[in-house]
């Protein structure tokens, strides 16, 4: 049962996700709706205008972490040579947001023709005063 909870929100939080996927957050016309289903067809009903740069970087990162998380952890060697205990894995989920952060820092002040949406555009009261 708790698979089961846990697979459908897992499947609603990521639905929730596309339009910022695409890069059709705060698209002109587009309508947000109560219903999960109804916002899924809205988005797909908008995405010939989904922005590259946007979806671009989505699937870099997405398949950077699901590739790096099929990595077979490393092994300690016995004093004898045979493969011993395993060593702990790297957290790729912090190594990739750190390189997204890196990626979001350059887009911002080297890369400007590349616009991804960030935090600041998302929450622009939010201030570091």
């Amino acid at each position: 049962m708790l698979e089961g909870f846990s697979f459908a929100v897992a499947i609603i939080i990521g639905v929730g996700q596309f339009n910022a996927a695409l890069g059709l957050v705060n698209k002109p016309g587009m309508v947000k709706h109560a219903e999960l289903h109804s916002n899924v067809i809205e988005t797909f009903s908008y995405i010939g205008e989904a922005d590259p740069a946007d979806y671009g970087c989505f699937i870099f990162f997405f398949l950077l972490l699901f590739c790096l998380v099929l990595l077979p952890p490393m092994h300690h060697k016995n004093a004898d040579g045979t493969k011993g205990k395993a060593k702990p894995k790297l957290p790729w989920l912090a190594v990739t947001s750190l390189i997204g952060l890196i990626y979001g820092v350059c887009c911002s002040y080297f890369w400007t023709g590349i616009k991804p949406m960030l935090l600041v555009d998302a929450y622009p009261m939010v201030t570091t005063d």
